[in-house]
């Protein structure tokens, strides 16, 4: 066993390395992961490089999490290069020594790859940027239209058919494929030495070349020179499968030589090294998001991580940059053929076309998915810090040569294409959800593997051969070390001497604190240490010696604080085979060890503001009658929800898309409004609830009574050994199953033999019946707990002692709730174990669409949305963006308003209206249906409030709303906890585990931790899935030839979508006056009836033929919705009258329509009847 400890440096060498990081190790040999043949031994040199890239600058400050995560934290380092490796500008090859390119060590291509040689290479010209007067935009792949992609087709048809006219022109489509073969398969040399522009820090600088001139041919042959590349955007779900025009036969777009499998709408696997991984799409898509995370920030803080190392010519030495090895390379290889298969012309694949450099070019879809490689280079530098081009004249002078589209030879510098927009293209947005999507902690945490029943590390190693999943036992050199220590060294875990034949792929992944029953192919777990992998590749010709010695490292102080184990001496490590297992041999497993490390932060950061408006109709949008009106005060809240505090500076941004971001304000209920503390319900005067305003359930809802409620004390909290820690649903075992079962069992069985027993499956359920269908009543005015400040801590108090009396009733104190994780694609299904019939977790009363893996509408509002499983997860997760940052940037946004006793008038908050209610409609059966018993449903179960605590899966589903307040909280900014005395000491009234009652105050559940609870961790993707412009940017729909709103309303009917013109106040506002007040579309006199669902959309700049299931659109401007929700037995006045407002400001900016005097507006009618009076835009006081 080996101990390599550098105890006080803090830089490594390396381009996988952070600018303040250090690898400790003993010498090594080198490499990361990718192609060929290791030969060469190199030294770590623990120097910090600076910014840009240089390797002089010492530093005594090193931050640990980043850097060594960067390190190790998805792909580990192994073999890593030192940074002062001999480097220099590298020339542009020397055409006349052009030979021919190899396939493999022993296989040449066999057709030259040599582009056409200029008479004098020493006189071709540097080449200078011509005029422009637009911007080439790049669109994604799936966004294309026809018009586009037949305007494609046929430049790429053109330059095919020059290979046939004129078969050494430059620009044909060949002589274009090969300039990727010549520049990668050895066909270039320099000085005699081979020229290779992959595996270094040339590989971003040289395909940016490539493409742009690639570009500017293509627009040339169809006299188009707006014309710009698609981008297979493989980082976004709504990217992740084989883009369809590539994909129509008969095209020129269409390459024959791919595999085969990976058609049909297929999802990608952006770690692929030639096995299929045997998971779900969604289970791939989440790995996607996480690799990209790691490959992004995680592993690239700095330049040199990003670019890969210096060049150094000749070299079969590769250091690659991060997004180069993953997933450039995966992408490669899932697009080519099988390796080994048999290809149309009856040769033996090599992987051909994309899986292959020297064939790679001859694949259209190769320049499609390097413009999104190309892009990673704009969204790296987008993240900021480090993050940053080098500065380093060895890369800034190194040179290309390419013809342009002129057919003329030009000399490039890399220094001349590190802005897009000085080249004269850009990139059209799209969400990065992959920035928030770094690896939690999944099942193990606080859970320790019993090491003494597996063999210790000394039994295992030396490894002959890694053909199967192995767990082993290893000391660590300390434990519980202090922070300063954790930040002076951090803790290596290093496999030495891993041999293996390089011709193949190479993978194996590693775990910590998991068994060798581990399922390897979920990535996104924080158990999850690192992966070593190689891909084929060769530098020389006749190399004879295919086998590869390399050392791995990886950092793991951060993962063990993540998993709970910083204060074990002993772990458990897993290792899982991959690919190529049975040629894997490893040495030795190292002693784990300390080397100095350091951490770089990319926090989720927002702004935190609050509304400011003119005074307008009150009410938020959901449930019920509305007849009142208030007006909104001109005040900014402060931190804690008051209303007294005046504020001169307001963010507009954050604010007004808190007024009207995705779903607007409807009559927004004042701040001020009139409220007290609510007192816990008065027992003696419960009645019987309302399914809705003239039909009462038919059971009593009421609690048992309390002798005296004037005696029932306050509650205090028990003492606890351990918090309770609430699991994602869908990732439980079964014996979590089967205890939750029994539990439920054992509620259910109280209710036949102890039908008033308070515990009771049924009295649990009505608890929530009574308090929130009418049954209560405070001086004689009814209570209800949802669409107010009211509705988090009721429900937070319901659930504490809901898992408490479960837990009791198994023995088990430690049993904690699931939580229903429908804010992560991994949990939008129903979960499996409330849907096995038979079972207590199983209820009846459901809708059909809960089945066979059906992804939830976490907008549903009654019917189905008629689109895609991807598209419907994106729409989620930008509702979620939209309700937890966009439209809650303060407490009363998130919380709801202030409570009124009696009132009719609703204001709920964000995660309130969605995707609570949603989630609730679309579990139950469907409104009209026919229940189990005969019945006409009106929602049950989950459907209707009366009815929603009689599926076990409520609770799941709250405790998941219940973990948003936490998240909420977590983003930081004004996002805190109400302090208004009126919310923190109201009460409500339960009995606990022991049938004891209790009355509770909402200031006593604001920590989860207090209570004795806590989530286990799980990615929260929808931090960064801000809806981005889509196709209308800059393009503006004729307004004039729609009709003018003075033309449409009032509208009596909005049964089908319609399209009208509307003037604004003032257009090309300066930020002075924008920040000063913003511009509001209001949506006057919307009548509906207020017993049905209710829904129209609201878009800018788009016709009424718009797509109106994908809401991930900037030109989406909100939404208004209605849920059916009564008050008071009696009303027979069902027609709601309401006022929608949306915030339109920066909308306008987004879709580049903010000089213009005249918009189009589009209604896109979802649910219900719905009239409205009028339509006006205005000016309003921020």
């Amino acid at each position: 066993m080996a101990s390599l400890c550098n105890s006080s440096s803090t830089s490594l060498k390396t381009p996988f390395t952070s600018s303040s990081t250090c690898l400790s190790s003993t010498p090594k040999p080198s490499q990361l992961f990718l192609h060929g043949k290791r030969n060469q031994m190199f030294k770590v040199s623990c120097k910090v490089t600076n910014n840009n890239g240089d390797q002089n600058v010492e530093t005594n400050s090193v931050d640990r999490r980043n850097v060594l995560l960067g390190l190790g934290g998805l792909y580990g380092v192994a073999n890593a290069i030192p940074f002062a490796a001999s480097a220099a500008p590298t020339p542009p090859p020397d055409l006349s020594s052009c030979s021919i390119a190899r396939i493999n060590e022993n296989q040449v291509v066999s057709y030259s790859c040599c582009a056409p040689k200029p008479d004098d290479m020493e006189k071709v010209p540097y080449y200078k940027f011509p005029s422009m007067t637009k911007l080439r935009v790049r669109q994604p792949a799936h966004e294309a239209n026809e018009e586009y992609i037949a305007k494609y087709n046929l430049a790429v048809s053109k330059m095919r058919d020059l290979d046939k006219t004129q078969p050494l022109n430059p620009i044909g489509f060949k002589q274009q494929a090969n300039i990727h073969c010549a520049y990668c398969n050895g066909a270039y040399r320099i000085g005699g030495k081979e020229l290779q522009v992959h595996n270094s820090w040339l590989f971003f600088p040289f395909h940016r070349w490539y493409l742009y001139f690639y570009e500017r041919i293509v627009g040339k042959l169809i006299d188009d020179p707006t014309f710009a590349l698609p981008y297979w955007n493989w980082d976004h779900p709504k990217g992740m499968r084989f883009p369809a025009m590539y994909d129509r036969e008969g095209t020129s777009l269409f390459d024959v030589t791919r595999d085969q499998s990976h058609r049909n709408g297929a999802v990608i696997d952006l770690g692929f090294f030639g096995n299929e991984v045997e998971t779900t799409q969604l289970q791939l898509m989440s790995n996607n998001l996480t690799l990209m995370y790691r490959q992004m920030v995680t592993n690239a803080p700095c330049p040199r991580m990003f670019f890969g190392g210096p060049y150094d010519l000749g070299s079969n030495v590769e250091l690659p940059g991060t997004i180069e090895n993953i997933p450039h390379g995966p992408v490669h290889i899932w697009s080519g053929t099988v390796r080994g298969s048999t290809l149309p012309n009856g040769a033996i694949s090599n992987g051909e076309n994309m899986g292959h450099f020297y064939s790679a070019g001859l694949d259209p879809v190769f320049f499609c998915h390097h413009s999104n490689v190309d892009r990673m280079w704009s969204e790296w530098k987008a993240a900021g810090g480090k993050r940053t081009d080098i500065t380093h004249k060895d890369w800034l002078n190194s040179e290309f040569f390419f013809y342009d589209e002129n057919e003329n030879p030009y000399r490039v510098k890399v220094r001349d294409c590190l802005d897009t927009k000085k080249m004269g293209y850009d990139y059209k947005p799209m969400a990065t959800p992959w920035r928030n999507f770094k690896p939690l902690t999944k099942a193990s945490a606080g859970k320790k593997v019993n090491t003494a029943s597996l063999p210790p590390a000394s039994n295992v190693f030396p490894l002959a051969k890694l053909d199967k999943a192995i767990s082993f036992s290893i000391n660590r050199p300390t434990s519980s070390r202090t922070q300063q220590e954790k930040n002076a060294q951090e803790e290596m875990l290093t496999f030495s001497s891993i041999r293996y034949d390089n011709r193949g792929y190479i993978r194996f992944d590693v775990f910590l604190n998991v068994d060798n029953n581990v399922n390897a192919n979920e990535l996104d777990k924080a158990e999850f240490a690192g992966s070593y992998t190689s891909l084929p590749h060769v530098h020389r010709a006749g190399e004879t010696n295919h086998i590869a010695t390399v050392n791995f490292e990886l950092a793991i102080t951060e993962l063990l604080e993540d998993i709970g184990l910083e204060d074990e001496d002993t772990i458990a490590v897993t290792l899982v085979p991959k690919r190529g297992g049975e040629g894997i041999s490893i040495e030795e497993m190292a002693s784990l060890c300390n080397s100095s490390s350091t951490t770089l932060k990319t926090p989720f950061t927002s702004s935190s503001t609050s509304l400011s408006s003119t005074p307008k109709p009150s009410q938020l949008f959901l449930h019920g009658k509305r007849n009142q009106m208030f007006k909104v005060s001109c005040k900014v809240t402060n931190n804690n929800g008051d209303q007294s505090v005046e504020m001169n500076s307001v963010d507009r941004r954050n604010v007004l898309l808190g007024l009207g971001g995705l779903y607007g304000v409807a009559n927004a209920i004042p701040l001020a409004a009139s409220a007290s503390p609510a007192p816990p319900p008065d027992l003696s005067s419960c009645s019987k609830a309302k399914i809705n305003a003239t039909t009462e359930v038919p059971y009593s809802c009421c609690a048992p009574t309390p002798k005296d409620m004037n005696k029932v004390p306050y509650y205090k909290f028990p003492s606890m050994t351990k918090l309770r820690i609430r699991p994602p649903a869908h990732a439980l075992d079964e014996a979590y199953i089967a205890k939750y079962n029994l539990a439920i069992s054992r509620m259910k069985d109280l209710d036949k033999t102890q039908p008033t027993n308070p515990i009771g499956f049924k009295q649990q359920a009505n608890i929530h019946c009574a308090y929130c269908n009418g049954a209560y009543a405070i001086d004689g005015k009814v209570l209800q707990v949802h669409n107010s400040w009211l509705f988090f801590p009721f429900h937070r108090w319901y659930l504490y002692f809901y898992e408490r009396i479960l837990g009791s009733l198994i023995n088990d104190p430690t049993f904690a709730l699931p939580y229903w994780n429908w804010d992560h694609p991994k949990g939008m299904r129903f979960p499996p174990m409330f849907d096995i019939p038979g079972t207590a977790l199983y209820d009846e009363r459901r809708g059909e669409q809960i089945h066979n893996g059906t992804i939830i509408d976490l907008g549903s509002f009654g019917d189905q949305v008629q689109t895609t499983q991807l598209q419907l997860m994106t729409n989620n997760l930008t509702l979620m963006y939209r309700q937890l940052v966009t439209n809650s940037p303060c407490p009363l946004m998130f919380f709801g308003g202030p409570y009124t006793l009696g009132s009719d008038v609703e204001s709920p908050g964000t995660v309130e209206i969605i995707p609570h209610s949603p989630v609730h409609i679309w579990v139950g059966t469907r409104r009209g249906s026919i229940l189990p018993d005969g019945k006409t449903s009106n929602g049950e179960d989950m459907g209707h409030f009366y009815s929603a605590g009689l599926d076990p899966v409520f609770y799941c589903h709250h405790s998941n709303v219940d973990r948003m307040w936490n998240e909420w909280k977590a983003i930081g900014g004004k996002r805190t906890d109400i302090q208004n005395k009126d919310w923190l000491n109201s009460e409500f009234f339960f009995y606990d585990e022991s049938g004891n009652p209790f009355k509770v105050k909402v200031r006593d559940c604001l920590d989860t931790k207090k209570m004795g609870y806590t989530y286990e961790p799980m990615p929260t993707p929808w931090r960064n899935f801000k809806p981005k412009t889509k196709a209308s940017a800059g393009k503006k729909v004729n307004t004039s030839s729609i009709p003018s709103v003075s033309q449409v309303f009032p509208l009596a009917k909005l049964d089908k979508a319609i399209s009208f013109s509307i003037n604004r106040p003032a257009s090309s506002r300066t930020q002075q006056e924008k920040n000063a007040q913003e511009e509001m579309l209001t949506f006057k006199e919307i009548k509906y009836d207020n017993r049905d669902y209710t829904r129209f959309d609201v878009f800018l700049n788009v016709d009424n033929n718009v797509n109106a299931n994908e809401l991930d659109k900037a030109e989406f401007a909100g939404s208004y919705t209605s849920l059916p929700h009564v008050h008071r037995v009696g009303d027979t006045n069902h027609t709601a009258t309401a006022t929608l407002q949306l915030a339109i400001t920066e909308l306008l900016e987004d879709i580049g329509l903010e000089d213009d005097d005249t918009i189009a507006v589009t209604l896109v009618p979802k649910k219900g009847d719905i009239s409205i009076g009028g339509v006006e835009i205005k000016l309003a006081d921020c």
